[in-house]
């Protein structure tokens, strides 16, 4: 599903800080857990797997699709990859509802996904709220009124809503209290063991959280070391 192949990547204003990734190999529905200490390119990394970043060298393919190269596409990506960013990157002026939603709008397939389960979008995303624990009186809310906690819950129901292939997963439950990090993590393996098995990649520094994973690569200064890594 996902492959890195002789990558290289250097930050501008750092140039002396690298990423070096000779072969990394991450199979179709594996869910992995990506840990390392701050700075280490924990989110650069799951940048270059969503094509938001370029490679200086190599190649980042994804389910086929080289996210590396000039054909890359922000359709290709909306259409396959839920992405739960650091910082959310939630939509301020629009509600809960139609902030979940949006992937729907953006992207036929994921659309077609959710009509095929017979629900509407906005059913569907009331059905992310509640496993989720998004109260019903905040749903029709403008995510600027949320807490850190909540919005960061709005950005994870964003990610899964219509089922994307890949789900990319930069510190998702850093603002969660302990029972809102397990209903997440919860409501992730449940829904990777049902008829949707997406492929997950997870930034987290929480190494308790490794239960949760079928494997766990490390990466220390710019180095990985684990599973799919040669």
């Amino acid at each position: 599903m996902i492959h890195i192949q002789d990558l290289t990547f250097s930050y501008k204003k750092d140039p002396a800080f690298s990423i070096a990734i000779p072969h990394w190999q991450i199979q179709p529905g594996d869910r992995v857990l990506l840990q390392g200490p701050s700075g280490s390119g924990k989110s650069t990394v799951l940048s270059l797997i969503a094509g938001l970043a370029k490679p200086e060298s190599g190649d980042v393919t994804v389910g086929g699709h080289e996210v590396s190269g000039p054909g890359h596409s922000d359709q290709w990506r909306a259409d396959h990859m839920g992405i739960v960013f650091q910082l959310f990157n939630l939509i301020e002026y629009l509600n809960v509802l139609d902030n979940i939603t949006l992937p729907l709008q953006l992207s036929k397939l994921r659309r077609a996904q959710v009509q095929a389960t017979g629900a509407t979008p906005l059913a569907m995303a009331h059905h992310w709220c509640d496993q989720l624990g998004i109260p019903p009186g905040l749903r029709t809310q403008c995510v600027g009124c949320l807490s850190v906690g909540q919005r960061q819950r709005v950005a994870i129901a964003r990610a899964l809503i219509g089922e994307p292939a890949v789900i990319l997963a930069d510190e998702p439950t850093s603002a969660l209290d302990l029972a809102n990090t397990d209903r997440f993590m919860d409501t992730l393996e449940s829904a990777c063991q049902g008829a949707y098995q997406p492929t997950v990649v997870f930034v987290s520094h929480d190494s308790g959280l490794d239960r949760y994973f079928t494997h766990t690569t490390t990466l220390n200064a710019g180095v990985l070391g684990g599973y799919g890594v040669i």
